[in-house]
């Protein structure tokens, strides 16, 4: 769950992207899990009543770790949070989808806390590279060269 802002916190983040393609086919491509061809992730995906949580399997920094993503809200086409949580990091993940004249334009915020110190730093040098490599999968996923 998101604290508020103080120890551990990592300023947030936000990129923007452009897809050629309907917010609809990008929104697809972000919230279906059978997109999501990471190297180690889902491990699964559970629909329970308050909302889909998956589990994926992460190297930590010393060892294999599982994190868990929890659908926290959405409004189709237009926006998707999820909260994840492993034993390194807590936050929350925003994605805004915006229709523009020949595509979609697309904000992806982070919002995370390193639970340890190493785990801050680590966050405040890389969590830019992480978000482009997301941009990037999508980039595939949609087919954009």
């Amino acid at each position: 769950m998101p604290r508020k802002r103080g120890a551990g916190a990592v300023p947030k983040q936000t990129i923007e992207a452009f897809f050629p393609r309907t917010p609809e086919q990008v929104w697809r491509a972000v919230t279906d899990p059978i997109y999501w061809d990471w190297p180690n992730g889902p491990g699964t995906v559970h629909e329970p009543r308050d909302g889909p949580i998956i589990v994926t399997e992460d190297w930590g920094l010393t060892e294999e770790m599982l994190t868990v993503f929890r659908v926290a809200a959405f409004a189709p086409p237009r926006w998707y949070a999820v909260e994840l949580d492993n034993r390194e990091t807590v936050g929350r993940c925003e994605v805004y989808f915006f229709r523009e004249r020949r595509g979609t334009r697309v904000e992806f915020t982070a919002d995370l806390y390193g639970k340890m110190a190493r785990q801050k730093l680590l966050l405040r040098f890389r969590l830019g590279r992480w978000q482009q490599q997301y941009v990037e999968h999508l980039r595939k996923v949609l087919r954009i060269k």
